[in-house]
């Protein structure tokens, strides 16, 4: 918080672009977002969720 007494500007702290070894990790999160997105769409809400924090095996 801007409180804290932090110089740096909150958009420079929250806002910023990530490390080449989180894109991966960024990339499939949003993959996995947007497959459940019909699922969602039907109403399947508990189908979803399992689906979006469930490892792939």
């Amino acid at each position: 918080p801007r409180t804290q007494g932090s110089q740096q500007p909150v958009a420079d702290y929250v806002l910023h672009r990530p490390r080449k070894e989180e894109q991966p990790l960024l990339d499939e999160a949003i993959a996995k977002s947007i497959d459940i997105i019909p699922m969602l769409c039907d109403g399947k809400f508990d189908a979803a969720t399992m689906r979006l924090h469930t490892a792939k095996g």
